[in-house]
């Protein structure tokens, strides 16, 4: 990564936490200059990223303000699939209390009012008379992803970069400070937005690094996962696969340093996205093993005798310089990627190799990373 990157990368991050941090200021004195209940208002009927993203709003507000009743108020059904947190939060289903009445009825006039995921007052009212009363709401706040909003506030946070609410209420309430509930519903709410990531585009390729962290935050197991979820049909092989194929070695770094990799044999070159969104799930797992300081996973492009390696460590070992000094790549210092482009010599190796019994071309290749790295950090002061 050139200086000039860097510095461009610096003045971006420094701008976006500018705004957060003054997002953060301007929600905080909106809830203080009210002693009204606080209304959390999902979109009508509401999908499950939506639902999640309430929770978790919930749970972030009694952090912030123990003392300050909030609501959730769900217009028109209750949505089965999370009956058992409902139960754990002040929920009210119009449906289910009073069909005739709207999310606008549970609210005082000076009430604060989070309207979540939604870009217009009819996904929140059913007429243009009720639509005119949100407009008239002195402590509103809009936290939302949709392009084109006209929805009015006191307060907006809308970021069409973003891939769900759920990474906004991430970025904005700083995933480090949340318990592992909110990390869990906040995971829920990205994976069912982006469609089990297969809606991701370059624009918002960051809510990987955004969902890693909630998972790792949760505490959350595959078994809850799948019980939850049916992983999409495209991420499951590649997932099973990271599983099945996952090794754990102890390398001679800093005495000895504990590793865990693991690899894809065949991918189909259209399934970046995908891939990257098995990654992400399989991550924090790895992650979870005591006393692992580096991990890394591969898998062959569409390049002959090309692979995408991704590392990540956790406190002593820089794998952004190993990644640019070995790999070609670049990243964070413990999380960055790069390519093992085979030389000739370990061209023509793989290929006598390939004339035995059971051999496995992606051990090899892994042998091949795992001697490049050792020899990186023995012979460098990265550590």
């Amino acid at each position: 990564m050139s200086l000039e990157t860097k510095v461009r990368s610096l003045i971006e991050r420094t701008k976006e936490e500018y705004q957060l941090s003054k997002f953060r200021g301007a929600f905080h004195n909106i809830i203080q200059r009210s002693s009204s209940d606080i209304i959390i208002a999902p979109h009508r009927f509401p999908d499950d990223d939506c639902i999640c993203s309430a929770l978790a709003t919930q749970n972030i507000i009694y952090r912030m303000y123990p003392k300050r009743n909030s609501t959730i108020v769900i217009a028109d059904r209750n949505p089965g699939r999370w009956d058992d947190l409902l139960q754990r939060h002040r929920v009210i289903c119009t449906k289910d209390d009073q069909p005739e009445k709207e999310i606008l009825d549970y609210c005082q006039p000076d009430s604060p009012i989070v309207f979540l995921d939604a870009s217009t007052s009819d996904r929140f009212v059913s007429t243009p008379a009720r639509e005119k009363e949100i407009g008239r709401l002195p402590n509103s706040i809009v936290i939302d992803h949709h392009e084109n909003s006209s929805l009015p506030a006191a307060l907006q946070f809308i970021d069409v970069n973003a891939a769900a609410s759920g990474a906004i209420l991430a970025q904005i309430f700083n995933v480090h400070w949340m318990d592992a509930e909110t990390c869990r519903l906040l995971a829920y709410s990205i994976f069912q937005d982006t469609v089990h990531f297969e809606v991701i585009t370059k624009k918002n390729a960051k809510v990987f690094s955004l969902f890693e962290k909630l998972l790792i935050g949760s505490g959350l197991d595959m078994r809850e996962l799948e019980s939850r979820f049916e992983i999409s049909e495209e991420i499951d092989p590649y997932l099973r696969e990271f599983w099945r194929n996952s090794k754990r070695v102890n390398l001679p770094i800093d005495g000895e340093t504990t590793c865990i990799y693991s690899y894809l044999t065949a991918v189909n070159a259209k399934d970046t996205n995908v891939i990257q969104g098995a990654h992400r799930l399989f991550v924090p797992f790895q992650e979870r093993f005591k006393n692992v300081e580096l991990s890394f996973v591969l898998y062959p492009t569409a390049k002959e005798n090309v692979y995408r390696v991704s590392f990540r460590s956790k406190q002593k070992l820089n794998v952004a310089s190993l990644c640019e000094s070995c790999f070609g790549g670049t990243g964070h210092e413990h999380a960055a990627g790069g390519h093992l482009k085979l030389e000739l010599e370990e061209i023509a190796e793989l290929s006598r190799l390939k004339q035995s019994a059971n051999f496995e071309e992606m051990n090899y290749v892994t042998s091949l990373i795992l001697d490049k790295t050792v020899h990186y950090f023995q012979s460098h002061n990265h550590l």
